[in-house]
């Protein structure tokens, strides 16, 4: 009787061993997904914010919409953002619900009022990457370089321990995302 002991008693402690380090596994993907989650520091984030604002100014093709004005037609751009943007759209079929404006906008609206949407829109996105504790994307890329490597050292600790427990004939299921290549090089 006491061998069997010994051997559930082997294997609830080898199980408690690999449970641990598949808790720190999650605790540093959590890390990672926290990580990934924040905002840019907020100088990179203005940066980024006023790029968008003038890339969307100069999608708008006002060239070809002058042309087409002054060959009296209406030009496709207010075609498609005006005349065919605006439609009812019933809700759980039951009449018609509120009305929705199709196309985009944005390019329209940087183009036209560009200064007025940086005015508003950068105070805003600089506010909300220093209360969201923004990172710059040196030192999350520095961070994830790190974190990912723990991630590699656990994840083949994990598996030393998985394997030397089934070498004592103890089964322990791997979890579903367990790297193969670790899994492969470890048997190796």
């Amino acid at each position: 009787m006491s061998i069997i002991n010994e051997i559930n008693k082997f294997s609830a402690e080898a199980r408690e061993s690999v449970e641990n380090v598949r808790q720190q596994i999650a605790d540093t993907q959590q890390q990672i997904t926290d990580l990934n989650d924040l905002p840019l520091a907020p100088d990179e984030a203005e940066a980024f914010a006023l790029n968008w604002i003038d890339a969307q100014a100069q999608s708008v093709e006002f060239q070809k919409t002058v042309e087409a004005l002054a060959e009296g037609s209406m030009p496709n751009i207010w075609t498609n953002m005006f005349l065919t943007g605006i439609e009812s759209v019933s809700h759980e079929g039951e009449g018609f619900g509120p009305r929705t404006l199709r196309g985009q906008l944005a390019p329209l609206l940087c183009c036209l009022f560009g200064d007025a949407v940086k005015d508003k829109l950068l105070p805003l996105v600089r506010v909300h990457a220093e209360e969201a504790g923004g990172i710059s994307t040196e030192d999350k890329a520095k961070q994830l370089k790190s974190l990912n490597a723990k991630l590699v050292k656990l994840e083949v600790k994990e598996e030393k321990l998985i394997t030397e427990a089934e070498q004592a004939g103890i089964w322990i299921d791997r979890r579903s995302d367990c790297r193969p290549e670790i899994v492969l090089e470890y048997a190796a």
